[in-house]
């Protein structure tokens, strides 16, 4: 049986001595694991296989954990997690006990912050630079953002401030796969789509082209013409845009290519008076087909809002615990919860036919086993089922349940029910802590602050 390179790697530095064709290896071997174990256990699964070589190439160039890498989107740490010693526990990962799907600073020193999605890696990464700048520290900071990042506006308050302040030793790289989650949207994305597309812009070329078609050196001008089409697209817009924003760029380059990655991440690392911004291109799912061909993190249908409570193995980013708060921020939103998989097959339905938003919150896990009725129908808004005067309970006092003040680790989303007593035997406990402090039962008790609720 051949012996994996990945199995030496128990530290970035073990990266280091390799030559780019062993570095290849392990890229693929990565590859293998973060494929094998995340098509069983669920995950990032393309947005990970886009930045193998990446990660790779970081890892190479600088010294974390005394360089701080810093992740905007920490869901993409597999192949960080797999060269920085944890290997071994990647295959639980995302299981109680096991490896958080995201990055986990008490999991290891290299892991700088945990966040779920874009938007406040830059923010963070430059007050890591600026503390790392007063105190004199030689140590880089380097700040990785998805494009789908460019999307948000703390991003750009957060390069503002970047110019502003202009840290030393502090890189931004822009992982580039054309997306975010799913195809961008936004100022950025319009602005590139704008030049390209105008009119006189679009007409300079038409006329070059037909010229092209006129004259004995015609195949020599179509070239022209195309080079000058890809370089505009390609290397003249980026690098207008991030040089009149006030940053050095560096770029493209192709994200899956070591020489190129190392040799302009080690250019990066070259003083100047502008902080440097490195534009990486990568392809989302790369080197696995199913996951290139469809990059999108395979739901059945999509809905405003999911997750509602606890959601198991996602763990404390993804908990659902204030979905309700702000949701009911959104102006003339309507925020529904099934009472069971017949109630949601309805409110769909019912979503579908809504002229304006709809948040549904289902909470991940099994369904009850409910009877579906065949027809569908439109169900009334502002109407819900008072399940007590269903009951014949009348007059009962009512104790509010729900998750606590307080971040609640990945796991299983039973052993999470149990931990915060929100199973049938902690549901239990609850009520006879709350209405029968003395143990004993009385025939009528009261709560002083239960006028309306709800368990979780």
């Amino acid at each position: 049986m051949t012996t994996r390179l990945l199995d030496g790697i128990d530290a970035p530095g073990d990266l280091k001595p390799l030559s780019h064709e062993e570095l290849s290896q392990v890229a693929q071997e990565a590859r293998d694991t973060i494929i094998s174990v995340i098509t069983e256990r669920g995950g990032h699964l393309a947005s990970n296989l886009g930045v193998v070589e990446l990660t790779l190439a970081l890892h190479r160039v600088f010294d974390s954990p005394k360089d701080r890498i810093v992740w905007d989107t920490t869901n993409q740490l597999y192949t960080h997690k797999l060269v920085t010693g944890r290997r071994d526990e990647f295959k639980d990962i995302r299981l109680e006990g096991g490896l958080s799907g995201f990055g986990e600073p008490s999991e290891s020193p290299h892991d700088t912050l945990c966040a779920g999605h874009a938007g406040t890696g830059l923010s963070i990464a430059l007050g890591i630079a600026q503390a790392a700048t007063s105190q004199k520290s030689d140590s880089w900071t380097i700040g990785i953002v998805g494009d789908g990042a460019m999307t948000s506006g703390s991003s750009f308050e957060a390069l503002n401030n970047i110019v502003h302040l202009n840290p030393e030793k502090m890189v931004v790289v822009l992982n580039d796969n054309g997306m975010s989650i799913s195809e961008n949207i936004g100022f950025l994305t319009n602005w590139r789509k704008r030049l390209i597309t105008h009119p006189q812009y679009q007409a300079m070329i038409r006329r070059m082209t037909d010229l092209s078609k006129r004259v004995p050196t015609g195949e020599l001008i179509y070239q022209l013409v195309k080079s000058l089409n890809d370089g505009v697209e390609s290397f003249i817009l980026p690098t207008m845009f991030w040089n009149e924003m006030g940053f050095r760029y560096l770029g493209p380059v192709d994200g899956h290519d070591f020489r190129q990655l190392e040799d302009t991440l080690n250019q990066a690392k070259i003083t100047t008076d502008l902080v440097p911004v490195v534009h990486v291109v990568t392809h989302k799912g790369h080197g696995y087909e199913p996951a290139e061909d469809d990059p999108h993190q395979n739901l059945p249908v999509t809905l405003i809002a999911d997750r509602a409570g606890i959601v198991g193995e996602d763990g404390k980013t993804h908990h659902g615990a204030f979905d309700i708060s702000y949701l009911r921020c959104l102006p003339n939103a309507v925020v529904a919860a099934p009472m069971n998989e017949n109630d949601l097959q309805h409110l769909i339905y019912t979503a579908y036919k809504h002229q304006g938003p709809f948040a549904i919150r289902i909470a991940r896990g099994t369904a009850t086993g409910a009877l579906l009725d065949s027809d569908l129908k439109e169900l009334p808004i502002g109407k819900g089922y008072v399940v007590r005067e269903e009951a014949g309970l009348d007059d009962v006092s009512v104790h509010r349940i729900g998750m606590p003040d307080s971040f609640v680790e990945h796991g299983t989303a039973d052993a999470q029910r149990r931990q915060l007593f929100l199973d049938a035997e902690g549901i239990v406990q609850q009520v006879l802590s709350a209405f029968f402090p003395d143990g004993r039962p009385s025939s009528h008790s009261s709560d002083s602050d239960s006028e309306a609720a709800a368990a979780d």
